[in-house]
């Protein structure tokens, strides 16, 4: 049983960020700016995993 001062649980989607548009690939950011056009699916997933990794090491440097 919940009470009324308990929080209730977030749920967290994620979306798929890889898409198809016009026969190209793109990956889709957080801040709302598609990358590409990649030939195919696998080149936009290793783009995405890249942008991801200097997005982080980023944000980690700033915080220092």
């Amino acid at each position: 049983m919940q009470r009324s001062t308990d929080i209730a649980p977030k749920h967290y989607f994620r979306a798929e960020r890889v898409f198809l548009s016009d026969g190209e690939y793109y990956f889709a950011t957080r801040e709302g700016v598609d990358q590409g056009p990649y030939a195919n699916a696998f080149d936009a997933e290793k783009a995405l995993g890249y942008y991801v990794r200097t997005q982080h090491t980023m944000r980690r440097g700033r915080s220092r």
